[in-house]
């Protein structure tokens, strides 16, 4: 039988746990954020310096734009959503739907 620091220990564990994400949701939400970065790399130049992002995305979105190879062109959307981490999702959602050919993803 357990002792009682033990059995809290074990209680707060398992309680840690669930507050988690889970890491098939860490997955969908990465894979949301890089639909988004691939939204944004199609945009033009002018939308997407008007968007409240730092300049390091700014940046790299035009980076992406310029890629014609489809290895490379893949591997700066994904450094795109490794930066779109950092970014407050909701409210570039709120700024995108505002943009008429902004379909929600």
């Amino acid at each position: 039988m357990r002792n009682l620091k033990e059995e809290i220990d074990h209680n707060l564990t398992w309680e840690e746990e669930e507050e988690r994400p889970s890491r098939t949701q860490k997955k969908k939400d990465a894979q949301n954020l890089q639909k988004l970065g691939e939204f944004l790399v199609t945009m033009p130049k002018s939308e997407i310096e008007r968007l409240d992002i730092s300049q390091e995305l700014k940046n790299a979105i035009n980076i992406a734009k310029t890629f014609t190879k489809h290895g490379a062109r893949k591997r700066q959307i994904q450094y795109i959503g490794v930066l779109m981490r950092e970014v407050d999702t909701t409210a570039l959602n709120a700024i995108l739907e505002k943009i008429p050919h902004h379909k929600k993803l």
